[in-house]
């Protein structure tokens, strides 16, 4: 397999004549969604000693800052002089809203989660600064990373009064990884495998665990959940990605992303009262 094929595609500004830019490529990121996700995944089906493992979904939104912001600089958006003085403001700013207004629902408020998306934008903007980080140093503080990512998801337990410094756990994790190298653990084929299956998996798993209800067999939902996610991957995502007429047409684009808006809510809609669940019952 090649690397294009199990690595993601990040572009960056990297330093040099302007309007110039070279791709590189992170298996790590790949690697740190399928961490993520099958922390995620794992405790909502119930797997003992993992009550933390919702802490995945801060991993993701420090991913997302990370490659939000890695975007915007290859099409010189910003600068690197102004940037990092707005984002760190964003940061502590938001992370201090973030733990005053600690409520159940602040957890779905974008802003008391901008200083995590933040945080990975931060990242990103260190730009080739990272790689003057020594090999063992790099790889020292990818492991740690992950150390902390782990701890978050074995110590802490469902807390309504989230979010709050129990976030600041997996979201420092996140970006000791992406500051680090983590092609070891995090470049092993399962892992990957995960990493790129991420979306439609965490798209997948409420639904089975709806249908499911209390029916004991955790084990049974997460590959029941894997293999829908494997399928949707193969049938519906790559062809997507890989659709030269979608890449042309605005308009297509539209619609299709409408309808990948619309598919999911109708899904919820017909799924719901069908098996007698309700909103306070779903797995997140």
């Amino acid at each position: 397999m090649t690397k294009t094929a199990t690595a993601v595609r990040i572009p960056t500004a990297r330093r040099g004549p302007a309007g110039t830019s070279q791709d590189t490529f992170r298996r790590d990121v790949d690697g740190l969604r399928g961490v993520a996700v099958a922390l995620i995944v794992l405790s909502d089906a119930g797997v003992p000693g993992l009550g933390g493992g919702y802490l995945g979904a801060d991993v993701f939104f420090v991913i997302s800052g990370y490659l939000i912001a890695v975007l915007l600089l290859s099409r010189r958006i910003g600068t690197q002089r102004t940037m990092p003085f707005l984002v760190g403001s964003i940061v502590g700013g938001a992370l201090a809203w973030s733990v005053l207004h600690a409520t159940a629902w602040s957890d779905f408020s974008p802003a008391t989660r901008a200083w995590e998306l933040g945080a990975g934008a931060l990242v990103a903007l260190a730009g080739n600064d990272r790689h003057r980080i020594p090999h063992r140093l790099a790889g020292g503080l990818s492991w740690l990373g992950l150390v902390l990512i782990a701890a978050g998801a074995l110590v802490f337990r469902p807390d309504p009064a989230l979010p709050g410094f129990a976030q600041a756990v997996p979201a420092l994790g996140a970006v000791l990884v992406l500051c680090g190298r983590g092609d070891g653990l995090l470049g092993l084929p399962p892992v990957q495998w995960l990493g790129r299956i991420w979306c439609p998996l965490l798209l997948w798993h409420v639904p089975v665990l709806i249908a499911a209800g209390k029916t004991p067999g955790g084990g049974v939902v997460v590959l029941l959940s894997v293999g829908l996610a494997l399928t949707t991957y193969v049938l519906v995502e790559q062809p997507i990605k890989r659709n030269a007429r979608l890449r042309t047409s605005p308009t297509l684009t539209l619609a299709g992303s409408l309808l990948m808006i619309v598919a999911p809510l109708a899904a919820v809609w017909w799924t719901l009262p069908r098996f007698g669940a309700s909103v306070a019952h779903v797995p997140l």
